[in-house]
């Protein structure tokens, strides 16, 4: 069995290119979100096996991505191996096979970028397509988000924190283990760019399937930026994303002046604001949703 991540940030392209997938050995990719929440937590299941191993499974239930799954977890069915490492690996093989009953599995959980090396270490021998698009149209998509970030500076905070990766990236391409995508190239040249991807995961290009999907791109969905950021907004973000950007090969003004310190504290101010505002509304809509049983209690 082979396993395949989609690594990029939120709004770069992840769910879009997955869709390349969907007729391929590995299925239509999915977020599992759990995997490296419970890897930084296994001490607390240690030995796992037996009772430690079904204490694990319970509290995997109460995920709300795992009920939404409505699979059925059994720990007599989890191969135990000789070391704790082995035997997590194997649960989440037996999880993931249950989700997607393909030949392998793919995931597109956007947060795992951030543990990029702890999943490498699960997982050392799984491919890497990893997804990059211009910071600033990225900013432009996350901004019209409730969920923030909420102003380009901390759009573009997150953004460069992403995609600063360049030693995991040299790695992995010096290991023949990852294959870049640029979001831009796969609107402007789809065909050869999805030619790319099918080559890199060892399958046959579906010509038929990618004019399905051809037909309902957006293909001048890059570059708004260059007119929809003002010059001060644009001026921020290329001054705290200015290495990202060139190294990934997005132009850059090379002249650019650093944002105040009581910019930085109104921008800090003004996201964290709008955050909780977010949630509190959120989680207050959830709660009526339930209690009137619109919604399922682990439903988005």
């Amino acid at each position: 069995m082979r396993n395949l991540f989609i690594i990029g940030s939120p709004r770069s392209g992840t769910t879009y290119l997955a869709k390349y997938l969907q007729k391929s050995s590995y299925g239509k990719a999915f977020e599992t979100h759990f995997i490296i929440k419970y890897y930084k937590n296994l001490y607390r299941y240690k030995p796992l096996h037996t009772d430690n191993l079904k204490r694990l499974l319970k509290d995997l239930s109460t995920e709300r991505y795992v009920k939404q799954w409505n699979i059925k977890l059994n720990s007599k069915e989890i191969p135990i191996a000789k070391n704790d490492l082995d035997t997590y690996l194997n649960l989440v093989n037996y999880i993931c096979n249950q989700i997607r009953i393909s030949k392998h599995w793919a995931d597109k959980t956007p947060h795992y970028i951030h543990d990029w090396g702890l999943l490498d270490r699960l997982f050392p021998q799984a491919r890497y397509i990893y997804i990059i698009r211009d910071g600033r149209d990225v900013a432009l998509s996350l901004l019209k988000k409730s969920w923030g970030p909420n102003n380009i500076y901390t759009c573009a905070k997150l953004w460069s924190e992403q995609n600063n990766n360049f030693e995991m990236v040299q790695k992995l391409e010096r290991e023949q283990r990852i294959l870049i995508v640029k979001y831009e190239d796969l609107i402007q040249s789809p065909k050869s760019t999805s030619s790319l991807i099918m080559s890199f995961i060892g399958e046959e290009h579906d010509e038929k399937f990618f004019e399905e999907i051809k037909s309902n791109t957006l293909s001048a969905n890059y570059n708004k930026w260059q007119q929809k950021l003002s010059k001060a907004e644009l001026n921020v973000f290329n001054f705290i994303a200015f290495k990202e950007l060139n190294f990934w090969g997005y132009k850059t003004s090379e002249y650019t002046t650093p944002p105040s310190k009581l910019q930085i504290i109104r921008y800090r101010v003004h996201d964290f604001i709008l955050y909780w505002c977010h949630h509190i509304k959120q989680n207050t809509l959830d709660w009526l949703q339930i209690k009137l049983k619109i919604k399922q209690p682990f439903n988005q």
